[in-house]
């Protein structure tokens, strides 16, 4: 395997192994292929629009890569990986289709991320229309030929150099920018690589965000590092329907693909019985679930409904990553699980750290390691751990620890969890962990309750706790849950009745309140992850107003 020490040389090394192998296929909406970029394509590709970045001097300088799902977005990353630039993919904000089109100039800027000081934003022509503001920061766009007299000039980046900055999902506070080293990425790759076994035969599918970690690394970077071919669909063809990323792995032989729980449960929820006869899915040898918590009942579901497609239960593989330590930090096939306490909810093994990873869980007050099967905070040392937030040294200092003599650096994730017989069991967010009569209760498993209770009706929910001055220094849990716009209201209010219940029987915890709220009022990451904080602040801005309720 190649053991480049940057991204500028991986991309040379393939590129004169196999020039003409496909290495990016893309799928329009009805799952034919729309475009295909080899390897040797891809690089002049990227090599013409490196030397327009090299001319407007954004060498070493964060560049912002603002582009729908599709080719451009993956030649606008590599050609700044080869301008000696750093680019910075970021999501379209949330709004619907007229809201965009009648956003200000002054608004359309919110693509860029604070605190990111970029020198530029790279995007289409469509989109540049809309995001050029008088001068203030140049807007390239890259779609539009623009003739060079220069020549690219290779750079020559160390490998503790950044190589590009992932933004967080923003799901417990504001997004950080996390400065990803050429050095990190090729660790992770590795990693990768080693804990998949991953064959020059395999080939990736991919439906996730291209701007999140795991749509970049694991199916733009792993590929290329991997010497693999990998398909891609838009997000939005997979939200529209699921079953349509199951026919894409069918249609080209996927082997390794995957996605957050909720991506499993979509395909559950749709898996028609004569749209799953028609499916082949016997080559799919690594379906990853990771992201967001694992739900042993949905995998489960998962297995059943598409054994008859050919998907095997050991083709799972639930792992554990954040982008701090770039991707990934552990996995395993199948699943596993166990129980913290008899009546306690069942927990999915993520696997055991792979060499070069070593993951401890420490006490939250003293840092003391705790013992086998003991809660508390993961913590992990790698390579792969990365450089820390941009721009943000107080909160680098409070989440990554230098331990000197050129040893790795060491990650508070900021994630609850333990080992037990050496296997990682993650429980919940730190941030979405809060003490009631005692124990310690996550959100996660309290939403995971109302979900399995499948309430009519109910979407989603989110689980998160308020001060009550009436109570002293208690707090109070409150669930929010998100209606489905279908269902009459007379319904809508059995399920909020029936919500009481349905904690305290899987949890033994009563919540203080429980609201039903209209479709999409939930606040959500452009991950899809809920975003409890800020679900919290809208719940509290309405406490004299009431929210609706059925």
């Amino acid at each position: 395997m190649p053991r480049e020490g940057t991204l500028v040389r991986l991309l040379h090394r393939r590129v004169a192994e196999a020039p003409q192998r496909p290495l990016y296929v893309f799928l329009d909406r009805r799952g034919a292929i729309q475009h295909t970029l080899t390897r040797e394509c891809l690089y002049f590709s990227a090599c013409r629009l490196a030397v327009r970045l090299q001319a407007a001097a954004l060498q070493q300088r964060p560049v912002v890569l603002y582009y729908p799902h599709g080719p451009a977005f993956v030649i606008a990353f590599w050609a700044a990986i080869l301008a000696g630039a750093i680019p910075v993919p970021v999501a379209r904000p949330h709004s619907s289709r007229r809201e965009y089109r009648e956003r200000s100039v002054e608004s359309a800027m919110e693509v860029i991320p604070d605190g990111c000081d970029a020198a530029a934003v790279l995007t289409t022509a469509t989109r540049a229309q809309v995001l050029d503001c008088a001068g203030a920061i140049p807007v390239l766009a890259t779609d539009i030929d623009v003739d060079h007299s220069g020549c690219w000039r290779q750079p020559e980046p160390d490998s503790s150099d950044p190589a590009f900055i992932q933004y967080s999902s923003g799901s417990t506070g504001t997004p950080r920018g996390i400065v990803v080293t050429h050095g990190n990425i090729l660790h992770n790759s590795e990693q990768i690589r080693r804990a998949f076994s991953i064959r020059t035969d395999d080939t990736g599918v991919c439906w996730l965000p291209l701007h999140h970690d795991m749509g970049l690394i694991g199916h733009v970077i792993q590929p290329l590092y991997s010497g693999i071919r990998n398909v891609f669909m838009a997000p939005g063809t997979f939200a529209a329907r699921p079953l349509r990323w199951l026919r894409a792995i069918s249609e080209h032989g996927g082997t390794i693909s995957g996605g957050p729980d909720s991506a499993f449960a979509a395909c559950c929820a749709a898996g028609h019985a004569h749209i799953v006869a028609g499916l082949d899915l016997s080559r799919w040898r690594l379906a990853y679930c990771g992201a967001e918590r694992i739900h042993p009942l949905t995998l489960r579901r998962f297995v059943a409904r598409f054994r008859a497609a050919g998907f095997e239960q050991r083709a799972l593989y639930p792992c554990y990553g954040l982008a701090e330590s770039t991707l990934f930090v552990s996995g395993r096939h199948g699943l596993h699980t166990v129980r913290e306490e008899p009546e306690g909810p069942e927990r999915v093994s993520c696997g055991a750290p792979i060499p070069d990873t070593r993951v401890a869980v420490i006490a939250c007050d003293s840092g003391a390691i705790q013992s086998d099967g003991q809660l508390g905070e993961i913590v992990v040392r790698s390579g792969s751990v990365t450089a820390g937030y941009h721009g943000a040294p107080d909160a680098t200092r409070q989440r990554f620890r230098q331990t000197g003599n050129g040893a790795a650096v060491l990650l508070r994730t900021g994630d609850f969890g333990f080992l037990r017989e050496g296997e990682l069991y993650v429980t919940g967010r730190a941030d979405h962990c809060f003490q009631q009569r005692g124990r310690n209760v996550f959100a996660e498993d309290l939403e995971a309750a109302i979900e399995a209770a499948a309430l009519p009706g109910i979407l989603r929910s989110a689980a998160f706790t308020v001060d009550t001055p009436e109570r002293g220094s208690d707090t109070s849990l409150v669930i929010v849950m998100e209606h489905d716009g279908s269902t009459e209201s007379c319904r809508l209010r059995q399920s909020r009745e029936e919500v009481p219940g349905v904690l305290a029987m899987a949890t033994g915890i009563v919540p203080h309140d429980v609201v039903v709220w209209p479709r999409g009022c939930i606040p959500m990451t452009t991950s899809g992850k809920i975003r409890r904080n800020h679900c919290r602040e809208r719940y509290l801005s309405a406490v004299g107003s009431r929210p609706q309720r059925y």
